[in-house]
């Protein structure tokens, strides 16, 4: 995600991503993350002045 490029409806964007991830061997990684990221979105329509703000907090559901 880079500042100032819009996130289109529908489209799927990952914060973060491994190759190969696997549950057994990086679950320290996954609750390093799930335990402690919280994500803030704010997001405004292409008028403008909404100020929307959407709040994610854990817990986070593990990747299949």
């Amino acid at each position: 995600m880079q500042p100032g490029v819009p996130v289109l409806t529908g489209q799927v964007v990952h914060l973060l991503f491994l190759d190969d991830f696997d549950g057994d061997e990086h679950a320290w990684f996954w609750r390093l993350v799930s335990e402690r990221l919280m994500v803030e979105i704010f997001y405004e329509s292409l008028y403008g002045g909404e100020n929307f703000r959407a709040v994610l907090v854990p817990p986070w559901e593990p990747p299949a």
